[in-house]
């Protein structure tokens, strides 16, 4: 499977994915002659972390070989540095904002040859780990978010008011989760955009500690509280 190379330079003998279909041609060498025995199997080295594949519409025709590429092309984007040369107001959008364009990956972030032929799988395997999620309001037409750096909204905006108390509903987990839920919260982001039925309402304010939705005609709004050392999930129907 290669190593994932030092410096963004691609091993003559590294293969991080491949096609479903080349796979399932190196399959048939060693005996696994049907579809269904190739998928269990790519399953069963799923499990294991041998490699990473999904039985799912748009993954099933990819196995990735290699899962710390994979995690490395993750690390890029979440441990983005402050200053990219040629890239500083997409890599400051990034950071600030949690607005992830096409082209910062293409050009700077994504740029070494062990992610350059890989885009589009490396960008459906975020969307698949609740990385990404699509942009509907950021400023470039080719732009995702990525939840976890969202930016948290004002410590004052997030506390509860005194008349509010009875009209929300809490879920308290009394300090035993504060360092997880700040960790946690970006899923709910991530879960509340992939229903159907609930619309995120970005345009209204989408943060790593808050944020609202509409859900069978109500707007709800969710958030984390305290601020600072986070231990209650806050959910309030908006009048």
């Amino acid at each position: 499977e290669g190593s994932t190379g030092d410096d963004g330079v691609l091993p003559l003998t590294a293969t991080f994915a491949l096609p479903t279909a080349k796979v399932r041609e190196m399959a048939q060498e060693v005996g696994i002659r049907s579809d269904s025995e190739l998928t269990l199997c790519l399953q069963f080295l799923h499990a294991f972390g041998s490699v990473v594949f999904f039985d799912e519409d748009g993954l099933r025709d990819t196995v990735v070989l290699n899962p710390q590429w994979l995690a490395d092309a993750m690390a890029h984007v979440l441990n983005c540095p402050r200053v990219v040369q040629g890239g500083v107001a997409a890599t400051r959008r990034l950071r600030e904002r949690g607005e992830l364009e096409d082209d910062l990956l293409r050009r700077h972030l994504w740029k070494a040859h062990k992610f350059r032929e890989h885009h589009d799988v490396l960008l459906r395997m975020l969307y698949r780990f609740d990385l990404i999620i699509p942009a509907e309001n950021a400023g470039s037409i080719n732009a995702h978010l990525v939840p976890s750096l969202l930016p948290s909204v004002q410590a004052k905006a997030a506390e509860p008011e005194a008349d509010d108390v009875w009209q929300s509903l809490y879920f308290d987990f009394h300090g035993m989760l504060c360092r997880l839920l700040p960790t946690l919260f970006p899923k709910l982001v991530v879960a509340s955009s992939r229903c159907p039925d609930i619309d995120v309402i970005s345009s209204l304010g989408l943060y790593r500690n808050s944020f609202r939705l509409l859900w069978l005609g109500s707007e709800l709004l969710f958030d984390l509280l305290p601020a600072d050392r986070p231990q209650v999930v806050r959910v309030r129907a908006v009048a």
